[in-house]
């Protein structure tokens, strides 16, 4: 009985022992256990690194196999081999194999995202893609040039849409500077407009700062229009040359509503206003001494040969297409929100 316990015990403290060495010293581990399947691998992983030891690699990466055939990464390990040698297409099959059984390997992805991506393989150097972001989310800041990259491509768009469609948790972050960054508004409009007739159209943030691209370039008539696909249908009825004039809804913060900023020592309030035209409440502007007076920019987009002029005393300078902003006064004359709406 005394024996056994020993040979448990021994069992016990170098399996212990093997797995904590088994990353950092992973020669050390395998000195407590020769069959501890991560330290060969992690060793095989070094060797793979270092030149002129490709045969101990590959017997070290076997090795691991052979104890966890479940393991996608030695499969990788030999992989990095076979590239290392120049035989790309045998190294292929290898990386294929890793990611199915190591779905979330991050070393495996990254290099079928590039192998598919060199082949314009645009749907599975997407998914893979996705994977990645979902794997290690640090990584998107480094992967957004790939996304705006592949906004360039016309052939890419089908691919990057449908994934994007789905809604990944990354979509945002990506979308919002490829919006901004691309450089060809053309090719990107093209694969905007694919996201907006989608299924729920384009996210609220991503719709303004598609709408704030459009209109930087001078494209209003597209902006517009854009903008205004994804106005729920009970507004639509309404639609007069100022969205939204008279405070019917609350303003949308983007577009072209009403956009309410913020500025440094000022404070809106909102306060019902005592004529019908006013349907939410209007605002009374405050300030403190030395502050700005607040302000409710938007844009708006008229036919050139129809633009009014809405100017009250202390307004800018009216223009068929621009940005316009004024105080909102606290109880506006029923005519002045008449003619706005007009």
């Amino acid at each position: 009985m005394l024996l056994v316990l020993i040979v448990v015990g021994w069992r016990v403290l170098s399996l212990g022992m093997a797995d904590h060495y088994a990353s950092s010293d992973p020669e050390r581990a395998l000195s407590w256990r020769g069959d501890h399947p991560e330290a060969l691998l992690h060793l095989a992983e070094r060797r793979a690194a270092t030149p002129g030891t490709a045969a101990e690699a590959e017997d070290l990466a076997r090795r691991a196999l052979a104890l966890n055939p479940l393991d996608g990464r030695p499969y990788r390990v030999l992989g990095q081999l076979r590239t290392a040698a120049g035989d790309l297409e045998g190294a292929a099959p290898l990386y294929l194999i890793a990611a199915d059984r190591s779905p979330r390997d991050v070393p495996t992805l990254a290099w079928l995202v590039d192998y598919h991506l060199s082949r314009n393989e645009f749907a599975p150097a997407v998914a893979r893609l996705d994977l990645l972001l979902r794997a290690e989310p640090e990584l998107i800041p480094k992967l957004r040039p790939v996304f705006t990259a592949l906004a360039q491509l016309p052939a890419a768009h089908e691919a990057l849409a449908e994934r994007l469609i789905t809604l990944p948790p990354w979509r945002t972050v990506v979308v919002l500077p490829v919006i901004r960054e691309t450089p060809d508004i053309n090719v990107l409009a093209a694969l905007m407009e694919r996201l907006r007739k989608a299924d729920g159209g384009l996210p609220d943030v991503e719709l303004r700062v598609w709408v704030d691209r459009l209109v930087k370039e001078g494209r209003w008539g597209p902006a517009y229009l854009t903008w205004v696909s994804q106005l729920p249908k009970e507004r639509l009825g309404s639609l007069g040359n100022l969205y939204n004039g008279s405070f019917e809804w609350e303003p949308g913060q983007g577009g072209f509503d009403w956009r309410l900023g913020r500025i440094a020592g000022a404070r809106i309030d909102r306060v019902t206003a005592p004529v019908q035209a006013v349907g939410w409440p209007c605002a009374s502007p405050s300030r403190t001494a030395g502050s700005r007076s607040p302000t409710f920019p938007r844009c708006w987009h008229w036919p050139p040969a129809t633009t009014p002029c809405v100017g009250r005393p202390g307004h800018r300078t009216c223009a068929p297409n621009g940005a316009w902003s004024g105080p909102c006064p606290a109880h506006p004359p029923a005519r002045y929100w008449a003619k706005l709406n007009r």
